[in-house]
């Protein structure tokens, strides 16, 4: 019982205390009277409106009536509260105006009980609630503006994902040659390495994860709807490196929520709603010819190309090895009027369960990417692997970047085990 938990709590406190119980709660523990007329600690200020008043707010208020709504709902006690109380021994004082109401707040009563009218309750309340309203209203009006200059000042964290290439544990530069490449363990050159990397979200570690809000649209970020994209350039146009340009990216700037984030996921590729678009007229950066495949087979999502460094004299039977990633099996021409569709997406999802960007960064793993394949020699179809479903060197590729792939062309080119089965990706240090 209610009352019986207040005294028997002020009790063990040793401090004094009140309690606010209304006239129908008061009479419905009345047995809790006993014990809190021996607990001088505790007083008792009754509101006493002859019945149920919390009831007038309810819709049945105005849907019954007078009679109706007092037998079930008002329920008016014949016995007084002030009566009860003094039963039980409580000095009781019943102040009658504002005035007399201090006066029995100041004095030693134990219980002071306040009639209210429960009518006038309900108008007041409402009156109250009109005129909060009305104030909040207007105060809502600067706090939204407030809270609009300040949004995302406070509430979120700027975040930096970097990229590296690397041969294992060396470094990728345009300028040195790539040592120990695939099953030959051949000596290569780097002739281009650019992917796309769209709809970054970090990681908690209950398992939800939350989209990385890239800044504003330039060179090299794209924001479209609820799509984002960002191209990773790590060449730059010299040495070996004759088919990209001077420009160069390799990092991925947005903003997330404060909070805390063990891991991250992504994938390579370009969303589908981009895609399919004329190169001539795309925004940046899906706006370039080398990474563009047609409108109907969209854009390379991964061009990665190491070629033999002697040229034309060098010992490769075939000069060149070269990683086209993107979508197959593609009908419908927009060019045309057409609507694209693919039935293999090849989007290769990374998943890196564990990762800080404050302290590492994403190393794309070339050593990895080219393990399975004697890059030297080309046993059909392109050099190297342009995605093709059937195309030996293909196998090894998509083994690499976690994606299905079967030598009879049935693969889907759907990201195997969420991401977790590619290796080409990995954490390393800054």
């Amino acid at each position: 019982m209610q009352l019986l938990a207040d005294s028997g709590t002020r009790r063990r406190a040793g401090s004094h205390g009140h309690a606010g119980p209304g006239d129908l709660a008061l009479l419905h523990d009345i047995g809790g009277l006993a014990v809190a007329g021996r607990a001088p600690e505790l007083r008792l200020i009754v509101l006493d409106n002859a019945g149920g008043g919390i009831f007038h707010f309810l819709p049945q208020a105005a849907q019954l009536d007078a009679s109706e709504f007092e037998a079930l709902l008002g329920t008016p006690s014949e016995l007084r509260p002030a009566s009860a109380l003094r039963t039980f021994g409580f000095e009781v004082a019943e102040p009658a105006t504002p005035s007399e109401l201090d006066d029995a707040l100041a004095s030693d009563a134990r219980a002071v009980v306040v009639n209210i009218d429960r009518a006038r309750n309900r108008e007041l309340h409402r009156e109250l609630a009109d005129a909060a309203a009305a104030v909040l209203a207007c105060a809502g009006l600067a706090a939204a503006a407030s809270a609009q200059a300040h949004e995302g000042h406070k509430h979120t964290m700027n975040v930096a994902i970097k990229f590296t290439a690397v041969n294992g544990s060396a470094p990728v530069t345009c300028a040195s040659p790539l040592t120990g490449l695939g099953t030959t363990s051949t000596t290569g050159a780097l002739q281009d390495l650019r992917f796309y990397i769209s709809n970054v979200k970090l990681l908690r570690a209950n398992g939800s994860s939350v989209g990385l809000k890239l800044g504003a649209n330039n060179a090299f970020n794209l924001t479209q709807g609820g799509n984002r994209t960002t191209l990773i350039d790590l060449e730059n146009g010299t040495g070996s490196c004759t088919e990209g340009d001077a420009a160069t990216n390799a990092v991925i700037k947005g903003t997330v929520p404060m909070g805390e984030y063990t891991g991250a996921t992504m994938y390579v590729g370009v969303p589908f709603p981009m895609n399919h678009t004329d190169t001539a007229g795309a925004p940046r950066p899906l706006d370039l010819t080398a990474m563009a495949w047609s409108w109907q087979a969209g854009r390379k999502f991964m061009k990665i190309e190491v070629v033999d460094p002697a040229g034309a004299a060098g010992s490769w039977k075939a000069k060149a090895f070269f990683v086209h990633l993107g979508s197959t099996g593609c009908s419908g021409n927009p060019a045309t009027g057409g609507t694209a569709s693919c039935s293999v997406s090849n989007r290769a999802t990374v998943r890196l369960a564990k990762f800080d960007p404050a302290r590492q960064q994403v190393a794309v793993d070339l050593s990895r990417l080219f393990a399975g394949n004697d890059v030297t020699v080309n046993k059909a179809g392109a050099p190297g692997c342009m995605s093709g479903g059937t195309d030996p060197e293909c196998q090894a590729v998509f083994a690499a970047l976690g994606l299905d792939w079967k030598p009879d062309g049935t693969g889907t080119g759907q990201s195997i085990d969420r991401g977790a089965a590619q290796t080409v990706f990995r954490v390393v240090p800054r």
